[in-house]
């Protein structure tokens, strides 16, 4: 993990901290989750407030934005790392790795897979839609040890200004036999599960699933 003070300073800050739940964000932007049933690393970018006058202030960005490709990778090692420091990690075990992709975006930034999706659901009306919630759970494969899904969820609202469409993507691997948490086992399944996640989200932004006739 980051270190975690600057100097006499903490360099991190907690969201959320009683008996069932430990919610902390480094200043490098990675948030930890630990509860009962499920360890989360996520990123958020994070900021703060300087005040050079009574009248003046300014925002200091304490973490750095990477895309999507760049930051996985470390969200995964981060994740690896702070699952092997919980209390007797060599007991436990885990049966579902999850890997998460949140994007606000204008639709005219859409990626075309999603673009044709949203099209598709507008067709019976002339006019297209305006706004929308949807969400989607697809099946996506399965194999011996395990199976795939994706809950896919747009949301654009109707109330105008500046209103951005988000779109969530919560890809999922869960295991028909639970596997032993050493850094092995984890390493191996968590980069398999990344290799199969990036695939599937490359696949959804191209939009070539939705070529065939939908409705035929």
């Amino acid at each position: 993990m980051e270190h975690l003070r600057d100097g006499d300073e903490p360099a991190f800050g907690i969201e959320a901290l009683d008996h069932l739940q430990v919610v902390l964000t480094t200043n490098q932007g990675f948030q930890y989750s630990v509860n009962p049933s499920r360890i989360s690393v996520t990123f958020a970018s994070r900021a703060k407030i300087k005040h050079r006058t009574a009248m003046e202030t300014t925002i200091e960005n304490l973490s750095e934005v990477k895309p999507f490709s760049e930051l996985l990778p470390l969200v995964c090692e981060k994740l690896i790392e702070a699952a092997m420091l919980l209390p007797s990690a060599e007991k436990r075990r885990f049966s579902r790795i999850g890997i998460v992709s949140r994007t606000l975006a204008q639709e005219t930034e859409f990626p075309p897979g999603i673009k044709k999706l949203i099209e598709h659901l507008g067709k019976p009306w002339a006019g297209g839609l305006d706004a929308y919630n949807v969400s989607l759970t697809a099946q996506l494969g399965s194999s011996s040890k395990w199976a795939e899904r994706c809950i896919h969820q747009l949301a654009k609202s109707d109330a105008g200004g500046g209103n951005v469409p988000i779109l969530n993507l919560d890809w999922q691997r869960a295991f028909k036999a639970e596997q032993h948490l050493n850094r092995e086992a984890l390493v191996r399944e968590m980069n398999a599960a990344r290799s199969a996640a990036v695939h599937y989200m490359e696949e959804l932004a191209e939009g070539n699933m939705f070529d065939e006739d939908l409705t035929g």
